[in-house]
């Protein structure tokens, strides 16, 4: 499609140039700027020269990627409406300045952030267990209320939004999030069931070691169905996994009864095999105690799988069937579920015919479709200063706290 002159959007692309680019956060990114590169709009990358380069694989939606630096910004904006686009104002980088360059404050262009979830505001005894780490979101906050316009890529991140930051509802627009079509058409390598030690029916749980994830809560709840429905089912926890956590969840199914074989850790998939699990397991089972959006599950059920998840966050949006849905701080219900899931052919059949508009409710044409006018609206020619006018100095951030960095240990977005 030709490239459409109404607007050049400046897009920090720090969330690309990270050490995970499996995370959900990349990969909202790069299926929203696909689209607008589709539709022909003009993306600049900004780099942080930092850091390593935007991965490979993400590179296709930009017209040219370029460091974010006043020089730079200063000549690409020259000439062009233009909306700076923060595609993560959560990530674990670095100072504060970083996130937000004080040249891009100068020239008072519009910003448009996108609001993936609260986690870290939400659950401070997880996320903010260092010195300095509450001050250092409490800037964080403050910093990213300047923006323009928060694009929430759910209903739940919305209302976070208006609660915990009380962010006017003219600033907060639900943008949505799409679905990678690629994952959904790759072939099936059937044989990786068997190299995993997969024999037969089986639970999958795509998790990690964060504790809001709930893994090892999955492993008890699955060690709590009946023995019969147990004994012809396995348990598939696909993640990457350290050393010490596997060695954790393998000592916590043992403790909880499991017989060997029962448990399966893959370790990290990649996406063929990932959409080979998807498609073959009895039942996906979403525990978590908070999600942006939940893209595993989402995932999960455009492979046509039966899925359950709890009921809180993002997480009944995904399927929009209460029955679906459980506490995840109850294990009894969690258990309830899942056996539902398993072994009731009535309530599986709502299940699978739930999944079936998953990929129609959760489309990139659709979040384009919403956002783009708003983004095409804002556009407007800005003059990027030459000089550094200490745009955070000047507005009362503390000099500490502009170079204060977040331990990326302490972070799982």
């Amino acid at each position: 499609m030709a490239r459409r002159e109404s607007v050049r959007l400046l897009a920090d692309v720090q969330c690309l140039q990270g050490d995970d680019p499996e995370r959900g956060i990349p990969r909202w990114a790069f299926g929203f700027l696909s689209e607008l590169a589709r539709r022909g709009i003009d993306i600049v990358g900004l780099e942080n020269p930092e850091l390593r380069p935007v991965y490979e694989q993400f590179r296709s939606p930009f017209t040219t990627i370029a460091p974010n630096t006043r020089a730079e910004v200063r000549r690409l904006s020259s000439g062009h409406d233009v909306v700076y686009l923060c595609l993560s104002l959560m990530e674990p980088v670095r100072p504060i300045r970083s996130l937000l360059p004080g040249h891009v404050m100068d020239a008072a262009i519009p910003l448009v952030s996108i609001l993936y979830d609260f986690a870290l505001y939400l659950m401070p005894e997880i996320y903010q267990s260092r010195p300095g780490d509450s001050q250092t979101y409490a800037d964080r906050q403050h910093l990213f209320l300047k923006s323009d316009l928060f694009l929430c890529i759910s209903k739940s991140t919305l209302r976070d939004a208006e609660k915990l930051w009380s962010v006017p509802s003219d600033r907060l627009m639900w943008a949505g999030s799409g679905l990678n079509d690629e994952i959904s058409k790759v072939s099936v390598k059937g044989d990786h069931l068997h190299e995993f030690g997969i024999e037969g029916d089986f639970v999958l749980v795509v998790g990690r070691a964060d504790p809001r994830k709930q893994t090892a809560q999955a492993i008890r709840a699955f060690s709590q169905l009946e023995p019969e429905l147990r004994s012809r089912h396995q348990l598939v926890i696909a993640c990457q996994i350290s050393d010490d956590i596997r060695r954790e969840w393998s000592t916590l199914a043992t403790s909880c009864g499991l017989d060997d074989g029962q448990l399966i850790l893959t370790g990290r998939v990649d996406d063929d095999v990932l959409a080979g699990l998807y498609r073959a397991c009895r039942l996906f089972v979403e525990p978590s105690l908070y999600e942006g959006f939940g893209l595993p599950a989402a995932e999960a059920a455009i492979h046509g799988a039966a899925v359950i998840t709890s009921s809180t966050s993002s997480l009944p949006e995904i399927l929009d069937l209460p029955e679906s849905q459980f506490d995840p701080k109850s294990l009894d219900d969690i258990v309830r579920v899942m056996s539902m899931g398993l072994v009731d052919e009535t309530f599986r059949s709502r299940l699978l015919r739930a999944v079936t508009n998953v990929k129609k409710r959760h489309s990139w044409e659709a979040v384009v479709d919403r956002v783009l006018p708003r983004l095409e609206g804002m556009g407007r020619q800005v003059d990027v200063p030459v000089r550094n006018r200490h745009w955070y100095l000047d507005r009362g951030f503390p000099a500490n706290s502009i170079g204060r960095t977040i331990p990326t240990s302490n972070l799982d977005a």
